[in-house]
């Protein structure tokens, strides 16, 4: 009866990318999900991440009742539509799916943790002992069935620390809400893993990671240089695989002054211990040429967690069960 509200024509068919995000209905799927030795994953009562010995429990208040299990997560429903958790590899999140007009209400999600919570920014912190541990409540984003970002303007996280558990609240008014829509509190995970600078001339810079990082996780590096004549050509590797350029900023003063910020990227990335080296190499128009360069900086970074409007996250698919 669960499995036809999301493949037979019921009303959550209206949410495509849902369903499949989820995948077929598997009645002894796991519970318990450890994508890599570091992480856990549990999805016996809300969804329950552990990595690297810091634990997030999210739980949305005043829902009850079983799950129906699914391959890459658990639904079950609700008086206003659904509650879904899609696990993914190191990928995971928690959605509300409302398909009855609620008006103005505030969703409330229970943080169960002994990290220390903050806001900054829009996003939902958590640290112990003074140290960012690394995981993130990304600002608050809201989809249509579709998958298309309907976010509505100053909506915005807020924490009520008024019991032992810190609470999660988001004030929505849905009145001008396309429905069905759904609400995405996605826990994330971001951390760096290294960098370093350089004022030598040089037509490289190479440095090696401080952590390691996980199988199935994306990596982005930040690279800040002079700007050279014409075209510039650069590359980038993490552990001799190649990253993509993603995003390029020029100031150009001319004559190959001013300043360069260029993003490179890799997504379900390989697992690198650490001590990888990673290495930007920039070259002339031609791309063979080496280009010389003074001033020049980077850093790398871990992301999990990252999500496209239209998609739940599909890249972090490496995966082991445990029932």
């Amino acid at each position: 009866m669960a499995g036809s509200l999301l493949r037979d024509g019921g009303p959550a068919s209206t949410t495509p990318f849902l369903t499949e995000a989820l995948g077929v209905p598997q009645a002894d799927a796991p519970r318990i999900r450890r994508p890599s030795p570091s992480i856990r994953v549990s999805l016996a009562d809300g969804l329950e991440v552990t990595r690297d010995g810091a634990r997030l429990r999210l739980t949305a208040e005043g829902i009850t009742g079983p799950w129906e299990r699914f391959a890459d997560g658990v639904r079950r429903p609700t008086p206003f539509g659904h509650e879904a958790i899609v696990q993914k590899g190191a990928f995971a999140e928690q959605l509300l799916v409302v398909q009855q007009r609620q008006g103005t209400r505030t969703w409330r999600w229970r943080l169960d943790t002994d990290l220390d919570v903050s806001m900054k920014g829009g996003e939902v912190l958590f640290a112990r002992n003074g140290a960012d541990v690394g995981y993130r409540i990304f600002p608050v984003r809201v989809f249509d069935g579709a998958g298309r970002d309907i976010t509505p303007a100053g909506a915005r996280w807020s924490l009520d620390r008024s019991a032992r558990t810190a609470v999660l609240e988001l004030a929505l008014d849905d009145r001008t809400l396309p429905l069905p829509y759904v609400i995405d509190p996605p826990i994330a995970f971001v951390r760096e893993l290294g960098g370093a600078s350089s004022k030598t001339g040089s037509s490289t810079l190479s440095f090696t990671s401080s952590l390691a990082s996980t199988a199935g996780d994306s990596v982005f590096l930040a690279v800040a240089s002079d700007n050279i004549t014409g075209t510039a050509c650069m590359t980038a590797t993490f552990g001799g695989t190649a990253l993509t350029s993603d995003a390029a900023v020029v100031y150009d003063l001319g004559a190959g002054s001013g300043a360069r910020a260029t993003l490179f990227s890799g997504h379900n990335f390989p697992a690198q211990t650490t001590g990888t080296n990673v290495t930007v190499s920039w070259f002339q128009s031609d791309c063979t040429t080496a280009a010389s360069i003074t001033a020049k900086a980077a850093r790398i970074f871990e992301f999990s967690g990252l999500r496209k409007a239209g998609t739940v996250d599909q890249t972090n698919n490496a995966s082991t069960d445990v029932g």
